[in-house]
């Protein structure tokens, strides 16, 4: 069966009332009002179930408005946990960083950015970081600043061929230069001890030598672990590859050397 349209039903109820006025007026209506109330009963009842959709969109828009807030607050609240969540981590490995070398007096900074032998770190001038320190991590030589702004550094790595490093073999005292290794060792460092007949076996440390006045390297910092020597095939030097201690291609939390720390003592060579 098909249902009258709302403004059809709206017309008909004109009608009927403009005959019922009529009908008043010439007395005859009282038969009739029992028909306009059948007639107009089931309509006011049809109009209400019309506009009773309408009445319902406007409660689900009502939903979805507090649907999206909750989901707003929620994202809101999950962006809170997580920042505090990732302050707390960095100051739990800068802390680490910190307890590895209690004879620096280091500024704590985080890796943002990464490119060929360089990293940027969220650490600058404000904090007191300055071209030429030395930068370590928990496990040992990071690098050094080359570049710093107010609020970020630039850090060269150890494994860059133009970044030479003085050191010397935690065993034996011999001194000697660590850069870049040569194509086809990328990640390693290439080893040149001065004394050609210096003993030089794998598994042997090397440690910083240290610079004058602790810039840009502390004494005694780990750089690396032979890992293979060369055969002494140069008159003048020994040579070797070394992995350096830290995790040069996984740094996230460095600590930038501003000072030497409680007990600190200058061996620089």
């Amino acid at each position: 069966m098909r249902l009258f349209r709302p403004s059809r039903l709206l017309a008909v109820l004109v009608v009927a009332c403009a005959v019922l006025i009529t009908l008043d007026m010439r007395g005859h209506a009282s038969v009739l009002r029992g028909l306009g109330a059948a007639v107009t009963g089931p309509a006011e009842h049809a109009l209400a179930a019309a506009a009773r959709p309408v009445t319902g969109l406007a409660g689900a828009g009502d939903a979805q408005s507090r649907v999206r807030e909750l989901e707003r607050r929620n994202a809101q609240l999950a962006a809170e946990l997580w920042a505090e969540r990732a302050a707390r981590e960095r100051e739990e490995r800068g802390g680490a960083v910190r307890a590895a070398h209690p004879r620096l007096g280091l500024v704590t900074a985080a890796v943002a950015a990464a490119r060929g032998h360089t990293v940027t770190i969220d650490a600058g001038t404000r904090d007191g970081v300055a071209a030429g320190m030395g930068v370590v991590t928990g496990d040992g030589l990071a690098g050094r600043v080359v570049q710093a702004g107010p609020a970020v550094a630039t850090v060269l790595l150890p494994t860059a061929p133009a970044g030479g490093v003085g050191v010397r073999m935690a065993e034996t005292g011999e001194i000697g230069t660590v850069t870049g290794a040569e194509s086809g060792h990328e990640g390693l460092l290439r080893l040149r001890l001065l004394d050609a007949d210096a003993r030089l076996a794998v598994g042997q440390r090397v440690e910083t030598l240290g610079s004058a006045g602790w810039r840009p390297y502390a004494p005694g910092v780990p750089v690396g672990t032979v890992v293979a020597v060369d055969p002494p095939r140069d008159p003048l030097a020994r040579t070797a590859l070394v992995r350096p201690a830290a995790a040069l291609t996984r740094l996230d939390v460095v600590g930038v050397i501003t000072a030497a720390g409680k007990g600190a003592r200058d061996d620089a060579g």
